[in-house]
């Protein structure tokens, strides 16, 4: 008789796992279910306020999406101009241009021999690979050097200008006259007088 009541017990026991085993699994696809369903109808994330602000800036907000207007209009939608408009619609009209600045020729195009009053000479859009000896070469051709320096970075690159001394202003003046916007080494040189530091 206890071999009945073992051999019942265990049919009880299968019954109740394959039971359990059902529940379960139809837990795991109801739970399935549930996870999708409710992702669909999960909130959306706030969004980040810089950003919805640099949309609303630039007009890159979706069209679906309300202005951010608290009058709910949008820019279309107003017919007013706005004051920053109205003072540009109120200003005169620009002059013409000088020809100087149609020309595309700046300031720095026009040289005043007047601004020279020291003989150190700021040389400007120099070639990279220029080096000292170069404009020693070039510039003793009008009138006598005392120093040529060229600014460097820290690993001893040219950054692109330098200065030149030389030995009166008489000969700085001509040397700026005769060199600037020439073309050296590709570039063309800008010569004017040093600023004083």
């Amino acid at each position: 008789m206890s071999e009945q009541n073992t051999t019942r017990n265990d049919g009880e026991r299968r019954r109740r796992r394959s039971r359990s085993d059902r529940r379960s699994s139809g837990n795991r696809s109801n739970s399935g279910r549930s996870r999708s369903s409710s992702e669909s109808r999960a909130p959306r994330k706030p969004k980040n306020p810089v950003v919805a602000f640099f949309k609303r800036i630039f007009g890159l907000e979706d069209s679906s999406s309300p202005s951010g207007r608290r009058d709910g209009s949008t820019r279309s939608e107003r017919s007013e101009p706005s004051s920053r408009e109205r003072s540009r619609n109120d200003r005169p009209e620009r002059s013409g241009r000088s020809d100087s600045a149609q020309n595309g020729s700046g300031p720095s195009d026009k040289l005043d021999l007047n601004e020279i009053t020291t003989p150190k000479l700021y040389i400007g859009n120099l070639s990279y690979d220029a080096s000292e000896s170069d404009l020693f070469d070039l510039f003793s051709t009008v009138g006598a050097v005392q120093n040529i320096e060229i600014a460097r970075d820290k690993s001893m690159n040219s950054k692109g200008f330098g200065f030149a001394e030389m030995a009166t202003v008489e000969a700085a003046r001509a040397l700026a006259e005769k060199f600037h916007r020439t073309q050296f080494m590709d570039r063309q040189l800008v010569v004017t007088g040093a600023r004083k530091p």
